[in-house]
């Protein structure tokens, strides 16, 4: 017996495929998109406000001035999470920005000293996933 398919429903689910596999092509081309032109200019340009922050630091030993306060005002939010290390003298936020694929992020922590006085100083940043120098010259 020779088993026999109906044309049409064949044709049916070939649409339905190339429908989903259109969809899946545009959320991606939408990714894409959002990570060079959003994300990750984004990211970078939080990354230089902060090394610029670090940078005033060095050229002035001994009076950092640069406060959790400036470093929010020259990125322009708040940080996604704050932890505090070494029974309180040490802070650490950390920064992210959500990438074309929304499980990833770019991010990266900016650390402070606590003092006694209440204030809580610059001391150092560290980048945790940010994009590679040819990656940012590829943005450029």
């Amino acid at each position: 017996m020779v088993d026999e398919q109906d044309p049409k429903s064949s044709t049916s689910a070939s649409h339905v495929r190339q429908t989903i596999l259109l969809a899946l092509l545009a959320l991606a081309v939408v990714a894409l998109v959002y990570e060079y032109s959003v994300a990750r200019p984004k990211s970078l340009a939080a990354w230089d406000a902060v090394s610029e922050l670090l940078n005033s630091n060095y050229d002035q030993p001994g009076e950092v001035t640069n406060t959790n306060e400036t470093v929010q005002a020259a990125i322009g939010k708040p940080p996604a999470r704050t932890r505090t290390e070494d029974e309180g003298k040490k802070r650490a936020e950390i920064y992210e920005w959500r990438r074309g694929i929304p499980i990833l992020v770019y991010s990266f922590l900016v650390f402070y000293d606590n003092k006694e006085d209440g204030r809580i100083l610059l001391n150092a940043a560290l980048a945790e996933r940010l994009p590679s120098r040819r990656e940012k010259n590829l943005a450029q």
